[in-house]
């Protein structure tokens, strides 16, 4: 006897396709009816001449049309039986079959407008018909799948088709809160390892056909691989996490074989290949526009300088970046001269780390130095608004920056970081973060981290342009609220 959850699956994969080619033909039909005088006496009939294509000729073509589209979501794997994919990848799957088709009819019907033989009184095709049924047609298969789905859970909830699942293991929690949500699962047995006792309730379960689901979290013992052959034989869902995986959840993880085996490979970052080329172009576009359109600012910034202190106007720091090479970051100066920290400045360094151990906000490897004396009367403005960052734009464009990263480290601050600190260092350090639009001067070394350390191992192209709207947010309330 097969599992429960094997058969509900074969029938929903047998009747997924005739759903969906009937709702592809209501929803061709519904948008001819629109068009048209459905109502008329003679609507499958060849006497008037308001119709562009009539009836029969387009239940026809409909009926193609839905085979085809039934046929490419075979190739993109729709129907197979044990397919489990988000609704977004699903949405995205049947809308690439409809608009394909539709495209491939667009095309045909501009290159043969007037071709008698597909159209028996020679007029075009309605352009409404063909700018409106891909969406048209798009929703009636969506509302079809409802049904679909609306059915088995009224079915669920009268008792009809549910099944019971295994949990071997020790750390069940967010697995055992998942599955007590799902409305298809009737019992949840729970065991903390698998030995012969346990295997033989398991096997009794599974061969009456109660037991549709097993999660094991595996580890190196020989009764697995005979649970595994009983799971095959029943048709029964098996689902394991290797001993150990937790270590490694942080991480993205790719199935490798080699030879007969398979292992797990961890992909760092997302950011990577033609995700860091694309990045990297979005830098140096974005970064040579802003100095562009804003060259006047930097202008007045650079007056404002000189006409209050004696000193270069630029102020340049080492920073430590991927691998640990080291960098010069470059600020507007905001400190007096005398008091800028280089490597030749040694009583400059003396008194920083004088006011770190007096006057710091944090108190750990990183620091904030509250009511720094060695700020010019410009240097306060500059600091507040952290416009002495904007020369990092610079930096961007040389490559040793990006506009969205962590936050750009010291060595001597780098010293002080425990080994999961180094996750930050894995990308380039940015002018803005996520650390910096969620508090970065408030934040501790660790809540710090935590915040570049979900960028490294999440990144995407929509985080880093909300980041980058709202840090100019973040500045002007916060320090307006200051």
């Amino acid at each position: 006897m097969i599992s429960k959850s094997h058969s509900r699956k074969i029938w929903r994969t047998a009747l997924l396709p005739v759903i969906d080619f009937l709702s592809i033909v209501a929803g061709s039909s519904l948008i001819y009816l629109i068009r048209y005088r459905w109502l008329d006496d003679n609507f499958f009939g060849y006497n008037f001449g308001i119709k562009q294509i009539y009836g029969l000729t387009y239940l026809r073509w409909s009926l193609l049309f839905a085979l085809i589209i039934i046929i490419i979501y075979t190739f993109l794997g729709l129907y197979e039986v044990n397919r489990k994919n988000s609704f977004w990848k699903t949405l995205i799957s049947l809308s690439s079959g409809v608009f394909v088709v539709l495209l491939g009819l667009i095309t045909y019907f501009f290159f043969y407008e007037y071709d008698s033989q597909a159209l028996p009184n020679g007029v075009p095709v309605s352009r409404f018909i063909l700018a409106t049924g891909g969406f048209v047609v798009l929703y009636m298969v969506l509302f079809g799948r409802a049904i679909i789905w609306a059915v088995e859970h009224l079915l669920f909830k009268l008792g009809w088709g549910k099944f019971d699942v295994v949990v071997i293991g020790d750390q069940r929690d967010h697995l055992s809160n998942f599955l007590q949500n799902r409305p298809d699962i009737d019992q949840i047995y729970y065991f903390t390892t698998l030995n012969k006792s346990s295997l033989n309730r398991i096997k009794n379960g599974v061969t009456k056909g109660l037991i549709s689901e097993i999660y094991l979290l595996a580890g190196q013992n020989e009764l697995e691989i005979e649970l595994t052959e009983i799971c095959e034989r029943y048709k029964v869902s098996f689902i394991f996490s290797p001993l150990g995986l937790k270590d490694y959840q942080a991480f993205d993880l790719k199935a490798v074989t080699i030879g007969q085996k398979v292992f797990l490979e961890l992909k760092y970052t997302k950011l990577d290949g033609w995700y860091l080329v694309l990045k990297r172009m979005f830098d140096i576009c974005f970064s040579a526009v802003f100095l562009v359109f804003f060259s006047w600012l930097y202008l007045i910034i650079a007056i404002a300088i000189k006409l209050d202190s004696e000193g270069s106007v630029f102020y340049g720091n080492k920073r430590v970046g991927p691998d640990g090479k080291e960098f010069t970051l470059w600020k507007f100066r905001r400190m007096k001269s005398e008091y800028c920290v280089t490597d030749s400045n040694s009583e400059a360094l003396k008194m920083e780390q004088e006011l770190i151990s007096n006057n710091d906000a944090r108190g750990e490897a990183l620091y904030k130095i509250t009511n720094d004396p060695r700020s010019t009367r410009i240097g306060v403005f500059l600091e507040k608004y952290s416009l002495d960052e904007l020369p990092q734009f610079y930096n961007v464009l040389l490559g040793n920056m990006s506009l969205v990263g962590p936050r750009p480290h010291q060595l001597r601050e780098v010293v002080k970081y425990s080994s999961h600190h180094f996750k930050v260092l894995n990308i380039k350090p940015g002018i803005t973060g996520m650390a910096q639009v969620n508090g970065r001067s408030d934040l501790s070394l660790d809540e710090e981290v935590n915040y570049d350390t979900f960028y490294v191992e999440n990144w995407n192209f929509l985080m880093d342009l909300q980041i980058i709207f709202k840090t100019p947010l973040v500045i002007i309330l916060k320090r307006h609220k200051s």
